[in-house]
């Protein structure tokens, strides 16, 4: 399995409950986040064709986290920045309320502010993760690292949500690669 793939496969068998030997120093930096109700509110939100909102910032949050180890930078940020990257209440594939128009361009605004409004003030990287993880759908790039690893496993996810909900094969792959990687987690 290419690195990507496995990363996205393994965050996807984490979300489901599954523990990995590795994930213990990742789920330090998150555990107090993934407790709160409005985390867990985000279950009940689709975010891209059968993926929770929660599902797909769990993922973001633990490809970033991987990213991160692999290429440098403050994993904890990185983690956290990547679990509320996305942290916004409501259904943006509602076409009848009007105020989720441009949502590509606003959601990262209203995280933010949901965040701050969790955790009060943010550092600026954790911030900087939140505000500019669409980029380049939005114009400012990120500016520290672990704001680049929340974008680009952002789009790493994204990516693979929609690619599988619309592929049966890969949809079978991912089913397969997700199971192996689960039976590998239970024997450990």
């Amino acid at each position: 399995m290419s690195f990507f793939w496995e990363s996205y496969c393994k965050a996807r068998a984490l979300a489901a409950g599954a523990s990995f030997e590795e994930t213990a120093q990742y789920m330090e930096h998150i555990e107090d986040l993934l407790t709160t109700a409005q985390l867990q509110s985000l279950d009940g939100i689709e975010h891209h064709k059968d993926t929770s909102l929660l599902t797909h910032v769990r993922c973001v949050s633990y490809v970033a986290y991987l990213l991160c180890a692999r290429f440098g930078g403050d994993c904890k940020i990185t983690s956290r920045g990547g679990l509320l990257h996305d942290l916004y209440y409501y259904d943006w594939h509602d076409f009848s309320d009007k105020s989720h128009r441009f949502h590509g361009f606003r959601h990262p605004t209203s995280a933010l502010k949901n965040a701050q409004a969790l955790l009060g003030e943010l550092d600026k990287r954790t911030a900087n993760c939140i505000k500019r993880h669409m980029f380049p759908f939005t114009p400012l790039p990120p500016v520290y690292r672990e704001a680049v690893w929340v974008s680009v496993a952002d789009k790493i996810c994204a990516s693979y949500d929609v690619l599988i909900s619309r592929f049966p094969r890969l949809r079978r792959r991912f089913e397969a690669d997700t199971k192996k990687l689960k039976k590998s987690a239970t024997r450990r």
